[in-house]
């Protein structure tokens, strides 16, 4: 099955000359954690609540005043939408992404791909076996410092 087949027709997406504050409103309006950045067409990055929360907020710049384009994550992931789901999954496990911008064969922005579009599209086997590559690749190795600095204060309970 093709990509085009399975997302919105309807994809919401953001300019990159929004502020940062105004994109945290847009996600909040449409309940959705993930936006691309697009203008005239052209797919220029992507930008996540984490993005807003760790870019923004956690270096202690104004959201009113910041561009998305200051923070957004680029360059943006895409596929064609005349991909097979089957080279989609593979993209998203090699990238370690959740979500997929889909561009046309013109690079023109068509909407979003996300592993829940996959899963409905799947078999029981092939969405089992995704989904295990996932929680593998997510998987923090305890090994691993999880940061480079002194946490400030946290509460906790």
């Amino acid at each position: 099955m093709k990509i085009s087949e399975v997302i919105s027709l309807k994809p919401i997406s953001v300019s990159p000359n929004l502020t940062v504050g105004d994109t945290a409103r847009v996600m909040e309006r449409c309940g959705c954690a993930f936006l691309p950045v697009v203008s005239g067409g052209k797919v220029y990055g992507a930008i996540t609540d984490r993005d807003l929360a760790i870019g923004a907020t956690g270096h202690g710049l104004a959201p009113e005043v910041v561009r998305v384009s200051a923070i957004m994550s680029h360059p943006p992931i895409c596929i064609s939408g005349e991909s097979e789901l089957e080279a989609a999954a593979k993209l998203m496990l090699e990238k370690n992404v959740r979500r997929l911008i889909v561009v046309d064969a013109g690079g023109q922005f068509l909407g979003v791909l996300s592993v829940i579009d996959l899963a409905g599209q799947l078999s029981d086997n092939d969405l089992s076996n995704t989904i295990h590559q996932f929680a593998m690749q997510n998987h923090p190795d305890p090994s691993h410092p999880q940061h480079n600095g002194p946490l400030p204060e946290i509460y906790i309970g």
